[in-house]
This record gives structure tokens, sequence and C-alpha cells, in this order.
């Protein structure tokens, strides 16, 4: 019975060998057929599972009783991880699988007959005891590309440059939360190198920026971005230790403003990011901005806004251009019984980017944060305090910022250019204009909370 049990016991470690081998040459195999193509996450995790499987085999087939039962956790953890993948069960590898298990269970119950009855008969373990144990030593290898291939499985990441419908709902989520991808910017294309989460490193392109984010040696998430119209030249990085990664440097105008990106070259997807950002930042680039690139300084804004009809100062009505009156009139901003006294805006291609005004019935501002747009307005008459809450430089031509207080609860921040002090005639206007306007009702209100207007500018 001893003989019977040991060749049983080592029949079904060739069988697992056999398999295990033909499994890690497919493996090979299938990730070989695209000489470009990175190696995923499920690519990995199953060469490091045949490799197992098949070390396993041969501790069982020295007569290796923890040889036996690694090789069946194996296979039960494979039965698990199918039954668990995303985005559907693969019941394919579940079945085939959960026979190698009713394979393995016979063979490991063999294992154990065959070492009680040699025990019994008082023969040795046939076999060589290195191979028994010393298993256990190249196991890590496998062990780890095993880990490591799940664990990029589990995050989802692609060794592909990914177009925006295929990228993963939790990774937009979390683009979202590091305000990576504003509300109103459309994805184009996305590439991750991570193992285990896009957090390690990324690289987009929107219909607005291009850039990457990565981790510092401190463990520190930071980010660089350049605006699309504002690419000047794309340069290709030679790096030898990225067989399958492209590398790149992408300038914008100016010394030190670049930013480095990598891209997988796989099905070349490094070639349709590049293409499509070349594509958007040609249309969207404004000969100013052309100009600098090709003189290779920094792009003058003040020049850039005035060059898209937007006044780096307060105007008066008769300098609000008629594109512009209607975006505000399109926004709610402008009514058609109103009239405009002072406009301002510190946008740069438009003036949407945000900006304040005063009419002759309202004063208020627009803003743009993460992507989403924002105003405040409060009705001439109705504001309880206007103060001061951070002073312009006038040299350097940084705006001032005001609180206009219009109810206990309700407020906001106006934020006003410097040059000329024109930021001080405005609320001059605006509090000579409001006091007139005000009634009893409203300073009566006003008074009730402790706040009245006498504040200083």
């Amino acid at each position: 019975m001893t003989d019977q049990y040991r060749k049983r016991m080592r029949g079904i470690a060739v069988f697992f060998m056999t398999i295990s081998t033909l499994g890690f040459l497919l493996s090979l195999t299938l990730w070989g057929g695209d000489p470009s193509a990175a190696i995923s996450g499920s690519t990995l995790f199953s060469i490091g599972q045949w490799m197992l499987i098949f070390i396993f085999a041969a501790m069982m087939w020295h007569g290796s009783r923890l040889g036996a039962v690694l090789l069946m956790l194996v296979i039960l953890a494979s039965i698990s991880i199918a039954a668990s993948s995303k985005p559907s069960t693969d019941y394919f590898r579940i079945s085939l699988f959960t026979c190698f298990a009713v394979i393995a269970a016979f063979g490991c119950w063999h294992t154990f007959k065959y070492h009680r009855e040699s025990l019994i008969d008082d023969l040795p373990i046939r076999g060589w005891p290195a191979i028994r144990w010393g298993g256990l030593m190249v196991m890590l290898l496998p062990l780890g590309l095993a880990s490591t291939g799940y664990g990029m499985q589990r995050s989802n990441i692609s060794s592909a440059v990914l177009p925006a419908y295929e990228i993963d709902a939790q990774h937009y989520q979390w683009m979202a939360e590091k305000d990576f991808l504003l509300v109103d910017e459309r994805v184009q294309y996305f590439y991750s190198g991570g193992v285990f989460s896009i957090s390690e490193d990324g690289n987009l392109l929107t219909n607005r920026y291009v850039g990457s984010w990565w981790q510092t040696d401190e463990g520190e998430l930071t980010s660089y971005w350049l605006p699309i119209g504002e690419v000047c030249r794309v340069e290709a990085v030679k790096d030898e230790a990225t067989r399958h990664i492209g590398v790149y440097n992408i300038y914008g105008a100016g010394d030190g403003n670049w930013v480095k990106i990598w891209l997988s070259t796989e099905q070349n997807g490094d070639q349709a990011f590049l293409s499509r950002l070349a594509y958007l930042n040609k249309r969207k680039q404004h000969d100013f901005v052309k100009d600098a690139c090709e003189q290779g300084i920094a792009i003058d804004r003040d020049g850039l806004a005035l060059a898209n009809g937007i006044e780096q100062s307060i105007v008066s009505a008769d300098l609000v251009e008629p594109d512009q009156r209607q975006w505000l009139s399109e926004q709610g901003y402008l009514t058609p019984d109103e009239t405009i006294l002072a406009f301002y805006s510190y946008g740069t291609y438009g003036i949407e980017l945000g900006g304040s005004m005063l009419t002759d019935q309202y004063f208020g501002g627009w803003y743009r944060k993460d992507g989403q747009a924002f105003s405040a307005w409060a009705k001439i008459g109705e504001i309880c305090t206007i103060e001061q809450v951070i002073e312009g430089d006038l040299e350097a031509d940084e705006d001032a910022e005001y609180k206009i207080t219009y109810d206990k609860d309700s407020w906001y921040k106006a934020r006003l250019s410097t040059r000329g002090d024109q930021d001080a005639a405005v609320i001059e206007t605006l509090r000579k204009r409001n006091a007139a306007a005000k009634s009893d009702d409203t300073h009566e209100a006003c008074k009730s909370w402790g706040e009245t207007d006498t504040e200083d500018v």
C-alpha cells in the first residue's frame, strides 16, 4: 500500500507540474504576442500562480506534506480570486480550478497516507529532502509576482493609455477629490504606471490641461499642469530602463515651465495621447502665446488678456465688449433694464474666469472654483457693510478684496483692480448709491444684528 500511495501522489504531482508548465508558457506567449505591451496585473498574477503550483507540486513529488497543503491553498485562493474578479465573475476559471482543487485534495490525501504508511513500516520518505523544504526558499519570487499582479487587478489599473470611456469610475472620483479633474473638464486620455493605486503616479490630458502627478521621496503627492493652448513643444526623452513606457517633456512658455509625463507604448497609446494634445493645443493657441513660444519668453498675461478684449483694470460701460455683454446677459448677471457703471474681469482668455460689476441696481461678482461657476449679487440699497479685507499692492498690480454683507448670514468677497486707485472710487460710488437707496426697514435690519455700513473702506 505504501508504494501505491506514493505512485498516486507522484502521478498527481506530475499532472500539476505539467499543467503549470503549460499555463506558464501560455501566459508568456499571450504577453509576448505584443512586444510593445507592458505586463498587466492579470498576466503577472497568472505567471506567479503557475510558478507556485509548479514549486508546490515538485515538493509533493518528493513527499512533502507541506507542499501538498500549499498546492491546495493556492488553488483555493485562485477560485476565490476568480469569483471576485471584476467587472464580471470568471466562471470558466472557477470551474477549471474547482476540478484542480478536487485533484489536489486527492493528492494531498495520498501524500499524508504515504507518510503514515511509511512510518508504520519504518520506511524512509523517498525523494530529496532539499526539494521538500527548499521549495519554501524559491517560492518568494513567484509569491511576490502573484501578489503584485493581484494588487494591480484589484486597483483596476490598466497597462495601456486609456480614453475617457474606459477609465474606472473610482479613478474619476479620486482625481476629482484631488482637484486633478475639475467639474467643467472633459478627459481625453489617462495613464497611470502605479502598481496598487493611481495615487502613485498619473498622466492626464483633458480639454483644458495636460500634466501629471507623482509622489515625492517623502511620500508627498504633487502635480504640475500646463493649460491647453499654452504648450510650446513636446520632446521625447530616451530612457533605456523604460521598455514599454515613453517618456516626454512637455514645455510651456518661459523658463522652468515644463512637465514630464510617462505614457505606455502599448497599442501606440502614447502616440494617440500626444496626437490629441497637439490637435487641441493648436486649436486653442492664441497668436500671442505662439509668439512667446517662438521667442522663448514667458507669456505676458496682461497683454494676452488685452489681446482677448479684456482690460486689466476697472472700465466703464463703453469699454465692455458686445460679446462680453452677451455672456453677462446669458448668465443672468445683466438684465436689459440695468446700466453698467463699473466693470472688471481678471480673466485671460475670457471674462468667465471671474470678475466684479457695479450697475445702477446691483453690485456683485462671479468666479470659478474647481471648475464650478459661482456668483453673488447684492441689491443696491440692501447692503449692510462694506469692508476691505485684502489690500492690493498697486506696484505689483495685485487686486484688492472687499467683503460685502447684505444680511446677517449673507456675504461675498468682491475682487477689484487697484490700478489708479480705481477700487476706492468704485467703492465710494457704491457707498453713496447704497446709502441713498437704503430704506428705514433695511437700516433697522442691519442694526438688529449689530452691523452698520460705516466701517472704513
